[in-house]
């Protein structure tokens, strides 16, 4: 039996799915690193368990924004599925990552999630290659703690 040959763009296209899926994994495991198991909500104790990693600027504002590190913040269930997305009251989580990016921080981060972005599989493996090395300096930084 032969092999059916793949087209290149073909190729390329399942390449980058594939690559984007890891992307999002890593992101989501660097969200859950960077906010220590704890959802950021002001005042929840909310500890481990169901957290979710939650876009403030939405992934689809702009493809940078998906994977920014800058553009997360780790909520409970309550406050992401019941306060934020039912309810719409996101002015909490904007304050704890203005307090956390500063003003030239959130300012940077709202121009660089907008627009509209095709990465390239080098560009991807590049975002991949920084994600592993923050959720590898938050497991160091989080060993050298306790």
């Amino acid at each position: 039996m032969e092999k059916k040959k793949v087209a290149p763009a073909a190729a390329r296209k399942a390449q980058t799915k594939k690559l984007e899926a890891q992307l999002d994994k890593l992101w989501s495991q660097a969200v859950h690193k960077r906010w220590g198991e704890r959802c950021a909500w002001p005042g929840c104790v909310h500890v481990g368990g169901i957290l979710h990693a939650h876009h403030w600027m939405h992934k689809s504002s702009g493809r940078r924004a998906r994977w920014m590190i800058e553009n997360s913040i780790l909520l409970c269930f309550f406050h992401h599925i019941r306060s934020v997305h039912q309810m719409g009251n996101t002015e909490p989580i904007r304050d704890v990552l203005l307090e956390r990016l500063g003003q030239t921080g959130f300012e940077r981060l709202r121009v660089d999630c907008v627009g509209i972005w095709k990465p390239t599989l080098p560009e991807l493996e590049e975002i991949r290659n920084k994600l592993l090395r923050i959720a590898g300096e938050l497991k160091w930084q989080t060993i050298g703690k306790q």
